[in-house]
């Protein structure tokens, strides 16, 4: 599961100004929730409350590096729950690109319910994820609904506009059909899981056909780019900085780096972010 923040919004009740967002990477099931603060102490409310004692103990969490993930606190929580914390590789976003889709997702149904009356996008955000979990996902070939609670929700339409399964409704046969779809919910994933792994690997393809290959291997020198320059400098900063070691070949593209002089650097980086350095004389 992704987890992810958004803001800061429009003040609204309570002094909310902020939306912590959690999404299940396969049912693409989101959560989300208003907040005036963001803290440590309310990533593990809301994880404790809105995940755990709902769907229960996740196999990982994924986060980026805000310092209301990056620390003791959560990650302590997570330890005692037996839940493992990934971050994702600065400056990479990517990564936890389904909490960011979530994201995406969450901003696009505000702007579609909202007019001018920013300040009640609070008062409008679980309709907003309602929207989302009752809606059919190419991906996997059902709604977050369905693959979460292995049946499809009525929604509120449905009571007005009279449709065939409101007419046809019997208590008994109401009860069978449940219990049949409960039956067929293993499946359903399973097919969705298939369909997702299909497209993943459509969009992989798309992806990597447009990447520049990155020649970086196990104790090259490299520069890696600077997010943080010297605002003294403004736009004068330097756009790289280094010289680094790379310590670990992590994955295809992202690597672990040290000092020259043997210090670790925290964290990963992705290919994308370094560059070879080459020592002029």
């Amino acid at each position: 599961m992704g987890v992810d923040l958004l803001g800061p919004f429009p003040t609204a009740k309570g002094k909310r100004k902020y939306i912590i967002v959690a999404v299940d990477y396969f049912t693409k099931w989101i959560k989300a929730e208003a907040l005036a603060l963001i803290t440590a102490h309310q990533v593990t409310h809301f994880l404790k409350n809105n995940i755990l004692a709902r769907f229960g103990v996740l196999n990982a969490l994924i986060f980026d590096h805000g310092k209301q993930f990056d620390c003791a606190e959560v990650i302590d929580f997570c330890d005692q729950v037996g839940a493992i914390v990934r971050f994702a590789s600065v400056a990479y976003p990517q990564v936890n690109n389904q909490a960011e889709s979530a994201n995406k997702a969450i901003l696009h149904g505000l702007h579609t319910r909202l007019d001018e009356a920013k300040g009640n996008w609070a008062d409008e955000l679980n309709t907003v994820l309602w929207a989302h979990r009752t809606t059919f996902k190419v991906a996997t070939g059902k709604t977050p609904f369905a693959l979460t609670y292995g049946t499809d929700a009525v929604i509120p339409i449905e009571t007005i506009a009279t449709t065939y399964w409101i007419m046809m409704y019997d208590k008994e046969d109401n009860k069978e059909a449940h219990l049949l779809d409960l039956k067929l919910a293993q499946e359903w994933r399973e097919l969705a899981a298939i369909k997702l792994a299909a497209t993943k690997e459509h969009v992989a393809k798309y992806h990597n056909a447009k990447l520049v290959p990155h020649k970086l291997t196990l104790g090259d020198q490299v520069l890696r780019r600077n997010f943080r320059p010297d605002p003294k400098h403004e736009k004068l900063a330097s756009t790289w900085e280094g010289p680094y070691l790379i310590r670990e070949v992590v994955g295809a593209n992202t690597f672990k780096l040290s000092e020259l002089g043997g210090a670790k650097i925290p964290r990963t980086w992705n290919a994308q972010n370094l560059r070879n350095y080459y020592r002029t004389t």
